[in-house]
């Protein structure tokens, strides 16, 4: 059994950048990008301050997001090497070759579509080391936002909410589909 835990967020870089320098400042880590490609080379930022474009959504698309994992600094990454119809190999750097890992698809806004994307925390709670890097990452991220129906809201995020952005995880989906905060 895998034992999955997964807080969904809405957050402007605004939101995320305080959050992630006291988390910076009590762990260790490195983000990688989780990717598929015909290297095994892999894309690390040794600090969200290196992450391109943090708090924009680029595509719109919670699914179409960038998604890092989130892996302790000594840890080697790891790789699955996939074979192709035609032969040629492709290379996947993801959780299952990262198993210590946890995954963190931040989310952001899109102005064109005057949407904000839904971010997400994931982590296989069984694994150990994920767990600690939940527990810290997670909880820490979550910590200055407010709680509703499940998802993690933050306060510039909310702001935005408050002049008719959008919080949805696709600005294809209908509005039916957004999360939308009681009225006070």
């Amino acid at each position: 059994m895998n034992a999955t835990k997964i807080k969904y967020i809405y957050a402007t870089k605004d939101d995320l950048i305080p959050a992630l320098k006291v988390f910076e400042d009590n762990v260790r880590i490195k983000y990688v990008e989780v990717t598929f490609s015909e290297t095994p080379n892999a894309i690390i930022h040794n600090s969200f301050c290196e992450i391109p474009n943090l708090g924009i959504s680029q595509y719109g698309e919670a699914v179409l997001e960038t998604c890092y994992l989130i892996i302790d600094e000594k840890d080697n990454i790891g790789y699955q090497s996939i074979s192709q119809r035609d032969g040629t190999l492709k290379y996947s750097i993801d959780v299952i070759g990262n198993p210590n890992s946890i995954s963190w698809r931040p989310g952001g806004e899109n102005t064109k579509n005057k949407c904000l994307i839904r971010g997400e925390i994931c982590a296989n709670i069984e694994n150990i080391e994920a767990k600690k890097l939940w527990k810290v990452f997670a909880n820490n991220l979550s910590k200055e936002f407010s709680k509703l129906k499940g998802y993690y809201i933050g306060t510039h995020a909310m702001d935005l909410y408050k002049r008719g952005v959008r919080l949805t995880p696709s600005y294809k989906f209908s509005k039916d589909c957004d999360l939308v905060l009681p009225e006070k």
